[in-house]
């Protein structure tokens, strides 16, 4: 059996990748190095381009806990970051939200299958 994997990087298309970073940067909290971003073990790199399109495509955070989460809706809140409503419950919970170039944000809290509440996938909501 082969070691689990986890998404390190993602390589998304920005119009303005400088303006996206900085939005990154001041409203999720990611540290900046040119065009590259980090959070904990993320990095984002921002390139010319066309964004992605608009739809069911899109990237997650997920929190720590279910009260990070609620943390994050109150920030995005204070932002003006367009977002849908809370769904979910104690066990999976989420919210979407938009970046400034129509980027489709998923936040979510799930419990994962180790912590004995979960041992299916959870089906993303519509939104």
């Amino acid at each position: 059996m082969q070691p689990p994997l986890a998404i390190a990087h993602l390589s998304l298309p920005a119009r303005e990748p400088g303006a996206l970073a900085a939005w990154y940067e001041q409203v999720l909290g990611f540290q900046r190095d040119g065009a590259h971003l980090w959070s904990e073990g993320t990095l984002l790199v921002l390139e010319p381009g066309e964004p992605l399109p608009t739809g069911r495509i899109h990237f997650g955070f997920r929190a720590p806990s279910l009260g990070a989460l609620l943390a994050w809706i109150e920030a995005l809140d204070e932002a003006d970051v367009p977002r849908t409503e809370l769904e979910g419950d104690e066990r999976y919970s989420t919210v979407f939200a938009t970046d400034p170039e129509g980027n489709r944000l998923e936040f979510f809290f799930e419990l994962r299958p180790a912590e004995g509440q979960r041992t299916g996938g959870a089906a993303a909501p519509s939104a």
